[in-house]
């Protein structure tokens, strides 16, 4: 089946749910933790990888099976770490600096 192409974001929220999403595994068995897949579903290579893979018109989507064979390169959980660490910070300072404008 085929999705629209949607905006990442991390739910905090207890009594949420959402149908019909793409399950991603690591064949490798590395831990991931969710805000370094937020930042890397946000960075521009993976969006040139969406830009390049996405079909449709008027809906754009891009297929089950070609999620499916998409190989996404994950860092080790400590440098996971750092780069969640590393924008987390940095998400700090733009929002305080949006405070004072």
């Amino acid at each position: 089946m085929n999705r629209t192409i949607g905006n990442p974001v991390i739910v905090h929220r207890a009594r949420f749910a959402i149908k019909n999403v793409a399950l991603i595994t690591d064949k490798r068995y590395i831990p991931i933790m969710n805000k370094w897949f937020l930042q890397y579903f946000k960075s521009p290579s993976f969006n040139r990888i969406i830009q390049k893979e996405n079909a449709g018109v008027t809906q754009k989507f891009i297929a089950l099976c070609r999620i499916f064979k998409m190989n996404l390169k994950v860092p080790g959980l400590e440098e996971q770490q750092q780069i969640c660490s590393f924008f987390t910070q940095l998400d700090t300072i733009i929002a305080l600096h949006h405070l004072k404008v």
